[in-house]
């Protein structure tokens, strides 16, 4: 991710070590995140599989229609 390390979707990619964020301003950080990234497949593999985790367990869509439907029957209840 290519944005503000302390912002909300960095927050995310920390919690569920699915990934890194790098400040927009930050060429060298990202020339090295890339470089190191190039010879670290197995890295990569795994951050892979954290993101798809965190998306079945986190923010599947049918999770979100639970959560709606729980949200609108707790109100009209």
């Amino acid at each position: 991710f290519l944005g503000d390390p302390q912002g909300e979707v960095a927050s995310i990619l920390h919690q569920h070590d699915c990934g890194w964020a790098v400040h927009p301003d930050d060429v060298d950080g990202l020339t090295n995140l890339l470089a190191q990234l190039a010879h670290s497949h197995a890295l990569l593999q795994q951050k892979g599989r954290n993101a798809r985790c965190a998306f079945e367990q986190t923010y599947a869509p049918q999770l979100a229609l639970q959560r709606w439907q729980a949200a609108i029957e707790s109100v009209i209840s």
